[in-house]
This record gives structure tokens, sequence and C-alpha cells, in this order.
């Protein structure tokens, strides 16, 4: 009995860090972006030029349509994938090669992408 009581416990603490999460905006995402861009390759916020290039949207509670992750990038530079709330780690995946193109997307990509979801 107190190993369900437990079990149920934790259960509830694990269902209410991801209600509670808060999401990022579109302008967040890419500010957070150019501030990892710029530390981890050597440039000033600045000189960045961020865009969203990808983003997918999902329906959480009463906030409506929120972004699970943002793909942003930096002309063809690279790009930064910004998780959608606060509850993930900030960055989930980087690249200082070339853009990130939704168009004509890998199949094995997009599979990894919707893992996010």
């Amino acid at each position: 009995m107190k190993l369900k009581i437990s079990v149920l416990y934790l259960l509830v603490v694990i269902l209410w860090g991801t209600v509670s999460a808060k999401s990022v905006d579109e302008t967040t995402a890419c500010a957070v972006a150019s501030h990892f861009f710029a530390q981890k390759f050597k440039h000033t916020p600045e000189s960045l030029t961020p865009t969203v290039a990808y983003t997918v949207p999902i329906l959480r509670g009463d906030n409506g349509a929120t972004a699970s992750f943002y793909v942003v990038n930096f002309r063809s530079e690279g790009f930064v994938i910004v998780a959608g709330d606060d509850q993930s780690q900030p960055i989930l995946a980087y690249s200082d090669e070339g853009a990130f193109v939704a168009e004509n997307m890998p199949d094995h990509i997009r599979f990894f992408l919707d893992g996010y979801t």
C-alpha cells in the first residue's frame, strides 16, 4: 500500500512539472539562440540575424497553441534548435554550418524532431 501511494505521489509530481511549464515565445527563442550562438562561435549577438526557420505547434492546456521547439537560422552560418518551454534544456541542438531547410527534410530528421513534440 505504501509503495502504491509513493508511486502515485511521484506521478503527480512529474505531471505537475509538465503542466506548469511556461511556454517560450518566438522573440525569446531568437534571443536565446543568438546568445548561445554568439558565445559558442565567438560572434557578437548584434552581428547575428536570427530568423525562425521551422517550428511545430502543439496544444497545451488553456494557453492554446504554443511551439514545442523553434529552429533559428543565422543565414548560412548555422542554426540552433531552442526548446518551446522552460522545463527542457534551452538548447536542444545546433550546427555551425549551413542553414536549416524545412522543405524536403529527410525522414530520419523529421522523426528525430517529432520526438521533441
